[in-house]
């Protein structure tokens, strides 16, 4: 027994002693993984390399044709979705008709500049998009193009609608047309209006526009009119960016909308008929590119307190204002040498008016009904007061006149008389005279040059 418990710790010690020293010497420097890793840089991207990454390629599906490809689908998951300029050195120029329906893990889409169509219905149902960036290369957006995505938030846009629209096209589609008129969980109904086969042919829609949307910036392709009715209703929208590429607005644009409106670089010179007629906004600003200012273009603003009119603009045309009977205050720009007929018409909250030097005429009924004013200033220039410009001002105390000699006021009826100096220096005497007693009259001063002649 003794004997064979020897013979067992011989083994096992001879055993040991062979491991020990296959540890210590016979391990080659390509066995240990720390040296492995400072190998030479072919080992090391051998090492570490991870799956790759799907090559652009690989991810999406096309058809190809003689001008380009045509993206289909996509084969990889792909929560960002960047749609590449091109595949296979050959351009991308159209997202299929619903290329990418009801895809749900999408949450953001840029498209790459150079694209030029978006498909019919091609994000429909994209539960989960939340941002999307369309490029100004893009000239067709197809119909519903983002129908049921409930969780969009913010959009960029070249245009509203179908195409560009410009002064010289008359079919237009509002903001709702990529939106598409099917009802979904989580979009709002939005009636819109847009022109069809001609300016006297008005057509409406319900679109369904996610109540998610806060945020719409519309960068323009040229001399891009945002068209008809293009925002009228949005009212979950709460900023409106518009590019320098925007050149004019169309008829009732903003209307029943209230989200602010912001513009970057513009270069608009006309701000069009009813433009923001029954916009809902406390505050605007007249871009200091503006020249001209149309026909009721802020008409019925019901919640708008102040108005500055810059500089640059030379004409103000009748109706304006008419209707912002919660305005306050409205500063005039030295530009302005005639304000049209009604232009305050039935601002009753109208309490301060800055007129500039350089007015040269106030036309019929430009003040009527403002019934908070008390007092203004006919500065030097004014050469011309139309009948019924400060009627039924009922609070109005004082009408300073700068210039105090030379005016005549007079009728169809009546020929009428001058007004002495002491009566044109005596600011409660003018107000009396021009709200009530002379309110119907034409009020000129003939001693002051002949009125120039306007835009």
């Amino acid at each position: 027994m003794k004997k064979l418990l020897f013979t067992l710790l011989i083994a096992l010690t001879a055993f040991f002693a062979v491991s020990c020293a296959y540890s210590a010497d016979d391990v080659s420097a390509s066995d240990s993984p720390y040296e492995e890793i400072q190998n030479d840089d072919s080992d090391r991207d051998d090492v570490a390399k991870s799956p790759e990454t799907p090559d652009i390629e690989s991810v999406f599906t096309f058809i190809e044709s003689e001008n380009g490809l045509m993206i289909t689908g996509k084969t990889e998951p792909c929560p960002e979705l960047i749609i590449p300029a091109e595949i296979n050195g050959k351009p991308v120029i159209e997202v299929g008709d619903r290329a990418f329906s009801e895809n749900t893990e999408i949450t953001s889409l840029i498209v790459s500049e150079g694209v030029k169509k978006i498909g019919k219905e091609a994000f429909k149902g994209c539960v989960s998009l939340k941002y999307a960036d369309i490029p100004k290369s893009v000239c067709d957006m197809g119909y519903a193009a983002f129908n049921g995505c409930k969780s969009m938030e913010k959009i960029t846009i070249p245009f509203t609608g179908a195409k560009e629209k410009t002064k010289k096209e008359v079919l237009s589609y509002p903001f709702g047309y990529i939106f598409g008129e099917e009802k979904y969980p989580g979009g709002d109904e939005t009636v819109q209006y847009y022109y069809y086969d001609s300016l006297s042919q008005v057509k409406s829609s319900a679109y369904y526009i996610p109540s998610a949307l806060k945020e719409v910036k519309v960068t323009g392709k040229g001399e891009t009119l945002l068209p008809y009715d293009a925002f009228r209703s949005s009212e979950n929208l709460k900023k409106i960016v518009l590019g320098s590429d925007i050149k004019n607005l169309g008829e009732f644009v903003f209307s029943c909308c209230s989200a602010e409106i912001v513009w970057e670089n513009p270069e608009i010179e006309t701000i069009g008929e009813y433009a923001y007629s029954d916009y809902k906004g406390s505050s605007l600003y007249i871009p200091e590119s503006v020249k001209e200012i149309g026909r009721c273009a802020f008409a019925d603003c019901e919640y708008l307190k102040e108005i500055t009119v810059p500089d640059t603009v030379e004409k103000i045309d009748l109706f304006a204002f008419r209707g912002c009977f919660r305005m306050n205050k409205a500063t005039i720009g030295k530009g302005v040498k005639k304000l049209g007929v009604n232009t305050f018409y039935f601002c009753t909250s109208l309490k301060e008016v800055v007129l500039s030097d350089n007015l040269e005429e106030i036309a019929d009924s430009a003040f009527m009904s403002c019934r908070a004013l008390s007092k203004i200033n006919i500065p030097k220039s004014v050469k011309f007061i139309g009948k019924d410009a400060f009627k039924n001002c009922t609070a109005m105390k004082n009408i300073v006149f700068d210039k105090i000699n030379g005016w005549r006021y007079y009728n169809s009826f009546s020929s009428g008389d001058y007004l002495t100096e002491r009566i044109a220096s005596d600011s409660a005497a003018v107000a009396y005279y021009l709200t009530d007693r002379y309110s119907d009259y034409i009020w000129e001063n003939v001693n002051a040059s002949p009125i120039s002649e306007y835009k």
